[in-house]
């Protein structure tokens, strides 16, 4: 765990409040929190630290689990690379992380030849994550919700078909267009 990392990511997101899930199927259920700042988190980073997954709502929100009427703003398109290995039981192995990055790379080039900012790339466990900013849209009714998730899974469509077809079988794009997952 690298206390810094998450500070960094906490203040990329710079909300009032965030929703955190602590996933650990080994223990009993922990139920999600809302916290509003770095101090609030680390305790419970370091808590857990090496026992569970540990999620952070990227959309804001100001309750937890919240549903898609809660989510109050889009800030970020997330893009989920993990690599494809026989035996999903098994971490990735350093080649197919590499190809997760290769793939990341395509993308963010992507993005740039689009008129936007390169995404940040962060590690996961078996691949990345490509967090692209972009400019706040407000989401003010379920059907602008709606429509905001058919455009994302149109875009993860588009993302999917430029990647070279050696990567297309050796990389999966999870599509999490809903705003609730994100």
């Amino acid at each position: 765990m690298n206390s810094n990392d998450i500070q960094r990511s906490l203040r990329l997101l710079d909300y009032d409040s965030y929703e955190i899930r602590v996933i650990n199927s080994n223990r009993p259920f922990i139920p999600s929190q809302l916290i509003h700042s770095f101090s609030d988190l680390l305790p419970i980073c370091q808590q857990h630290d090496a026992q569970a997954n540990i999620y952070i709502g990227v959309n804001e929100r100001n309750k937890i689990n919240a549903t898609k009427e809660d989510i109050d703003a889009v800030n970020f398109v997330i893009i989920d690379l993990d690599s494809e290995r026989p035996d999903k039981n098994q971490p990735a192995n350093q080649q197919e992380l590499d190809a997760t990055i290769e793939a990341s790379e395509v993308i963010a080039d992507f993005f740039v030849t689009q008129g936007f900012q390169p995404p940040i790339r962060a590690m996961s466990g078996n691949g990345c994550h490509l967090w692209a900013r972009i400019p706040q849209f407000t989401l003010t009714s379920l059907e602008m919700t709606e429509q905001w998730e058919s455009k994302v899974k149109q875009l993860y469509q588009q993302i999917k078909s430029i990647l070279p077809d050696d990567l297309k079988q050796k990389v999966w794009i999870d599509s999490i267009q809903d705003v609730t997952r994100i």
